[in-house]
Parts: structure tokens; C-alpha cells; sequence
């Protein structure tokens, strides 16, 4: 496999619209200062209600966690984009010294 035809592309233009539209959603996820409201005492001798309280502080504390796992995804897409920017630059470098010999 060998040639034009079987390069690997890469439309950095539409990358970058992806990654910047999944950091933009993440940012909407859950404020980072976001805490659950606090129950007052007689409300926490429902029976039911502990549960559901139990149950927030368990969301908010996925919630935080998708998002920073998120942040490093895209993180490491922008480290992969700089990276195949690097190397195609040097590819396109080597390709013309190739050429000139």
C-alpha cells in the first residue's frame, strides 16, 4: 500500500469543529461548583426522601466525573491532531528532499 491514494487523511478543519463542539457540550454538562441542595431535618425524616438525596449527590458526583473524563478525551484528540499535523508536515518535507535528489 503505497501512493497518494492510500494516505491517511485527516480534514483538520472538520476535526477541529468536532472537538470544539464536544467541549462546548461538556461545558454544559454540570457547573463546576455545582453542589446538590441541602435537605432541611424534617424533611430528611421522610422515608423516601434520604434515598433521593442519597441519589443527587451520586448523579452530581457522575456528572463530574463524565466531564472531566471528557475533558481528557478531547484533551488527547487535540494532542492526536497535533501530532498528525507534525507528521504531515515532515512527511511533506521529506517527500520534497525526496524529490530534489
Amino acid at each position: 500500500m503505497s501512493g497518494k491514494k492510500d494516505a491517511v487523511k485527516l480534514n483538520v478543519e472538520i476535526y477541529d469543529k468536532i472537538v470544539n463542539e464536544i467541549k462546548s457540550t461538556n461545558e454544559k454538562v454540570i457547573r463546576d461548583n455545582f453542589t446538590p441542595t441541602v435537605a432541611g431535618p424534617e424533611i430528611k425524616t421522610n422515608n423516601v426522601i434520604p434515598d433521593f438525596i442519597t441519589a443527587d449527590e451520586e448523579m452530581v458526583k457522575m456528572l463530574k466525573a463524565l466531564k472531566q473524563q471528557v475533558f481528557q478525551i478531547t484533551t488527547t484528540m487535540e494532542n492526536v491532531r497535533a501530532s498528525y499535523v507534525d507528521i504531515d508536515a515532515d512527511a511533506i518535507k521529506n517527500s520534497a528532499k525526496l524529490e530534489t535528489h
